[in-house]
């Protein structure tokens, strides 16, 4: 407790002075969230310190209402595994626990009509899987349009079709 007592002094301290209180507050959680960031990642290991980094910028992200829930929860578990009545229209490239991760995902608000986007553009969400940087491309069809999905909700996507490019994906989500 004293360790966490002298970091908040120190923002106090140490952060930019302003007479607005909105102002203020602002530099005091911006200040204290990079001090208490940096002094716990001198004490994680190199491949530990992503995983705490994409869990601070969530925990951030869902304080101000950006994240939902559902979403999260998606991004954890793909979702609750039940028989899937929809035939996998991709199955010499698309697993079957990715496309039953599409059907799933289909479910979620922002993702209504992935399922039939899939099954009528197969050659799109191809290309999106054999890419390099699946990550990184333009999703195919309805849901490549600029803007329509957040960076979770590609990293989502990506969870479906590419989880191996999960860690790049969360990457350019940190930086982002």
């Amino acid at each position: 407790m004293g360790w966490f007592r002298n970091l908040f002094v120190g923002s106090i301290r140490n952060s930019k002075k302003s007479d607005n209180l909105k102002s203020r507050i602002s530099s005091l959680n911006d200040h204290f969230t990079y001090s208490l960031f940096k002094n716990v990642c001198r004490s994680l290991f190199e491949k530990d310190k992503l995983l705490f980094s994409f869990l601070l910028c969530i925990k951030i992200m869902m304080g101000r209402g950006e994240v939902d829930g559902s979403e999260w929860l998606f991004l954890l578990t793909g979702g609750v595994a039940m028989d899937n009545p929809h035939k996998n229209p991709a199955g010499e490239w698309l697993s079957e626990k990715g496309w039953g991760e599409v059907c799933r995902l289909t479910g979620l608000q922002a993702f209504k009509g992935l399922r039939e986007d899939v099954q009528a553009n197969i050659a799109g969400w191809k290309r999106l899987y054999d890419d390099k940087a699946p990550h990184r491309a333009d999703l195919p069809g309805d849901f490549g349009q600029l803007g329509r999905l957040t960076r979770m909700q590609r990293l989502l996507v990506l969870r479906c079709f590419r989880p191996d490019k999960i860690m790049l994906g969360v990457q350019d989500f940190v930086s982002a």
